[in-house]
Order: structure tokens, then sequence, then C-alpha cells
């Protein structure tokens, strides 16, 4: 299987043709809110999303950041902090990664990546997920999530101080919503015993939340750095703008109709 970086280092060959840059990261801007008590940051651009760097400060009362991102490839999806599985990712403190739906609804969580290689995080489809899986979490699709980073001992909880995902139970498996919590209602957020600090959360499968499409470096325009870039990722999901995870010719008229400045 070629992998989202294999594209991407192709596609940087074809960046320096076209003499673009081509955004695969986002840096938090301002305070990314406490999803779903408020609205989470709209991670908007296009193309692949490849990282997320951030700060989370308790003493600011800063506990969780999230965002909104796209699942371009659910079966191949990750989330990580931990760079003994992608070496993009950092944190030097024990992260938790958990995500839902645009609504609120838990989808699935993890408090320290298997493997015995630290205290970060990795969040995956159950399929691919690198070590225990409880019976709770169930496959991704593609589409909208939001993805929220916090630190241990942060939970989700219910009303009733249920917590959203079982993550004590054991605490390198990947979990899905725990049936005997109700609907979210709180984050713990408990001073001294949470913790926090500066990550960057590496991602495959994923992508901006598009507003348009066709502009992959993300420069307000439809044109010919973006008409390279689609060339550059034939067959390949990074050229995708139709949305069916593949570039094809379909996507290169899509482009074309859309050439010009974004709306």
């Amino acid at each position: 299987m070629v992998t989202v970086r294999e594209h991407a280092v192709g596609a940087g060959l074809l960046i320096v043709l076209a003499g673009a840059a081509m955004g695969q990261d986002w840096i938090e801007t301002g305070d990314a809110p406490e999803f779903p008590a408020d609205a989470a940051q709209q991670v908007t651009g296009s193309g692949p999303l490849h990282t997320i760097t951030g700060l989370t400060n308790t003493g600011a009362d800063d506990f969780v950041d999230a965002y909104v991102i796209e699942v371009t490839d659910a079966a191949d999806f990750y989330a990580t902090t931990s760079s003994a599985w992608d070496p993009d990712a950092s944190a030097v403190w024990d992260t938790r990664l958990f995500l839902f739906n645009p609504t609120g609804e838990p989808l699935l969580a993890n408090d320290d990546a298997p493997g015995s290689v630290g205290t970060q995080s990795f969040v995956s489809d159950p399929a691919i997920f690198p070590g225990d899986v409880d019976p709770t979490a169930q496959p991704l699709v593609n589409g909208t999530v939001v993805l929220v980073i916090s630190g241990y001992a942060n939970d989700p909880e219910d009303a009733d101080g249920t917590d959203l995902f079982a993550l004590g139970g054991d605490y390198d498996a990947l979990f899905g919503p725990d049936p005997a919590a109700g609907p979210f209602d709180h984050w713990e957020n408990m001073h001294g015993l949470v913790q926090s600090g500066e990550y960057t959360i590496a991602l495959q499968g994923a992508a901006y939340v598009s507003v348009c499409p066709a502009d992959f470096d993300g420069d307000g325009d439809v044109d010919t750095a973006d008409l390279l870039f689609l060339l550059g990722a034939w067959g390949t999901p990074d050229g995708d703008v139709d949305g069916d995870n593949d570039t094809d010719t379909a996507d290169l008229l899509a482009l074309l109709a859309a050439w010009g400045d974004c709306p």
C-alpha cells in the first residue's frame, strides 16, 4: 500500500516545479475551543492534512483543544502524538486523543499508544489499531469529525459523572463510547491532575475542511499551481476534488470548472 506520506514525497517534487507551497500542516489559531461545550476550531484549507500543532495550558484553564477535520480514508486513518508511531508527532507529556462526530457524540478514544512506547496517544480505525480494541470501538467512515486532545487524566463525562470512554480500563487500548454513559455534559478539567503542554498530532487519511477543494495551495484561487499539483497526484487521494478519494478525469474537470478566485 502506498501511504499518504509517500504521496507527500512525490507532491514535494511538484511543489518545487510549481513554485508554491502546498499547505499540509495546521497551527492552532488562538486557543482551540473546548468541544463539545463550544464549537471546535475549523481546520480549513485544501488537500491532505499531515499535522496539527498547538498548546494546552491547564494553568490558564486551557485543558482541551478541538479541531474539525475531514476523514478521507477511514480504513487507513490515524492520529497520534507518539513519535514512535509517526516521526512527525511529538509531545513530552501524557496525552489523550478523542474523536467525536460534529454533533458531539463520542466515537473513539485512546490514552496511551500501544507497545509500551510512552504515554502519548494513538487513535485510528479499529481495523488498523496496533493493540487491543475494546468491543465498543466501531469502524470509522469518511466524513467530518472532531479531533480532541487533552491530558491524562481528563475525561468527558455525562451529567452523572460517568466517563464517556472507559479509558482507565486498559490504558493502551482503543475504546468506543461506554454504553452506560449518557450524553456529554462536561470535562473533568481537574487542576493538578490533568497534564498539558505543546503537541504535534500527526495524521494519515485526513484532510482540511475544504472551502475550495481545488485550491490545493490555499492561496484563494484555482490556477496553474493547483493544476500541476493535481496532475502530479494522479491516481492517488491527494488531488481529490470531488470527494471520491481518488484523482482522475472527474477531478481535473472539476478543477477547470472552478478556475479563478474561490468563492
